[in-house]
């Protein structure tokens, strides 16, 4: 028991300096404190989730909307970040979200795992409720509305397609790409 309380200090340690440093980044820097500010209440709600209800993952479903808010807090889009079931879009494009990554998550699992047939009839069924909401996804993105920034729906597309690709590379695949855009001179 001991160790698993002296991992999760160590997470929050670590999560403190990611904060610090994403915040610190900000320009121009009178933001910083508000960016930590709205960095801190996403990563301590995700996190909440995520310890609470470890055997559903619905942690695990929230991390797309985690990405969604410190990807929008870093972006100086604190309004974004404050957005609840009042906005009917950002609502949806919430709940989108969340469905994506949990149905991308079985199917990573699904994949990763030996596949029986039935497994691998419940696979295409998820994946076509994945490209449904893709779609749907991509739509709201593109519809126009007044009540969600256009950079913000962009994020929430952005996000999705990043768990669309994890989701149907290799490990192997996945490495080689990340380890080429990072590593490879530009020409």
């Amino acid at each position: 028991m001991g160790g698993k309380k002296a991992g999760e200090v160590l997470l929050v340690g670590l999560l403190r300096q990611l904060i610090e440093r994403l915040a610190g980044d900000t320009r121009p820097a009178f933001q910083q404190q508000l960016v930590r500010h709205h960095l801190q209440q996403a990563w301590k709600e995700w996190l909440m989730a995520w310890h609470s209800d470890e055997s559903d993952g619905f942690g695990r479903e929230e991390t797309g909307l985690l990405l969604v808010r410190t990807v929008e807090s870093c972006a100086g889009r604190f309004s974004s970040t404050e957005l609840t079931v009042t906005h009917p879009n950002y609502s949806r494009l919430s709940h989108l979200l969340s469905s994506l990554c949990h149905n991308l998550r079985r199917r990573r699992m699904v994949v990763a795992e030996s596949i029986t047939k039935e497994c691998a009839v419940t696979s295409s069924c998820k994946d076509r409720a994945v490209e449904a909401e893709m779609q749907e996804l991509a739509l709201c993105v593109l519809q126009t509305s007044d009540d969600v920034n256009h950079l913000t729906k962009k994020t929430f597309l952005l996000v999705a397609k990043s768990f669309y690709y994890a989701a149907h590379c290799s490990p192997a695949a996945l490495r080689s790409h990340i380890s080429e855009v990072l590593f490879k001179p530009v020409a």
